[in-house]
C-alpha cells in the first residue's frame, strides 16, 4: 500500500508479522491506517476470527513526516522517535504502575516486515477530554494516580528515558531553555494547530487543572 511516494502497510505486507505474534489460528481481515501520526504509522489490526484488535506501531523513512527536525541530538525537545525509546519509556511507565497498553510484540531487526515494528494492546473507550466533562470521578482519579507516579520517578538527568538510562543524559540547566520556536520545523503539509484548536486545549486544561489541582501538587525541581 502506497500514498503519495511514501509506501504504508497493508495485509499482505503484515501477514508474516501476524503469524509470528498471533499464530497461524489469526487472520487479517482489515488494516486501518489511523490518521494523526506523523512520526510513526499506527495501524489498528482486525483480524478474521472477531476477537480482539491490535495495534502497530510502525517507524520507517515512510512514516515519518519530519525529515528536515531528524537531527541526532540529546537535547530533550529534539526530534525523537524509534523503537527504542518507545520500549524503554513504555518499560519505565510501567514499573512505576502506569497502566500503559500491553507490549505483546517488538522487533527492530526489518526481518517480518521492512519497518521497526511494536504491536500492542488496542485499548478503546473514548478519549481524556471527552471524560474531563463527565460525572464520573474515576478516570480523573486515576490520571492524577499517575501522575503522581510519574512525579516520583526522579533522576538528577535531563533526557528520553533510553538516552538517561544509557548514560547519554543532560544535567539540569540553571534555568529551563526556552522552548519558542520549536515549531518551526514542523513536516510539510502538517501545519501546527490554529487557533481553534489552541482555544479548545486551553479550556480543557483549564477543566483538567481545576479538578486535578486539590490531588497533584504543583512541580518543583529537586535541590541540586
Amino acid at each position: 500500500m502506497s500514498g503519495a511516494g511514501r509506501r504504508f502497510a497493508g495485509r499482505t505486507e503484515l501477514a508474516a508479522l501476524v503469524r509470528e505474534v498471533f499464530g497461524g489460528d489469526r487472520r487479517l481481515a482489515h488494516v486501518e491506517r489511523l490518521t494523526g501520526g506523523s512520526k510513526k504509522g499506527v495501524y489498528r489490526l482486525s483480524f478474521q476470527d472477531a476477537g480482539p484488535t491490535a495495534m502497530l506501531y510502525a517507524w520507517s523513512g515512510d512514516e515519518d513526516y519530519w525529515d528536515s527536525a531528524r537531527v541526532e541530538s540529546r537535547e530533550p525537545f529534539a526530534h525523537g522517535s524509534g523503537l527504542a525509546l518507545f520500549e524503554a519509556a513504555h518499560a519505565r511507565l510501567s514499573s512505576v504502575g502506569v497502566r500503559v497498553p500491553d507490549l505483546y510484540f517488538a522487533d527492530g531487526a526489518r526481518e517480518l516486515y521492512p519497518a521497526d515494528v511494536a504491536v500492542i494492546e488496542d485499548v478503546r473507550g473514548g478519549t481524556l477530554e471527552a471524560r474531563l466533562g463527565g460525572e464520573d470521578p474515576r478516570p480523573l482519579a486515576r490520571l492524577a494516580e499517575s501522575l503522581r507516579a510519574m512525579a516520583g520517578c526522579r533522576s538528577r538527568e535531563l533526557g528520553k528515558v533510553a538516552l538517561v538510562e544509557s548514560g547519554q543524559g543532560i544535567g539540569r540547566p540553571a534555568r529551563p531553555a526556552p522552548v519558542a520556536g520549536r515549531g518551526a520545523a514542523a513536516p510539510a503539509g502538517r501545519g501546527l494547530p490554529g487557533p481553534r484548536l489552541h482555544a479548545r486545549h486551553r479550556q480543557a486544561a483549564h477543566r483538567g487543572d481545576a479538578r486535578l489541582s486539590p490531588q497533584i501538587a504543583p512541580y518543583r525541581t529537586a535541590p541540586s
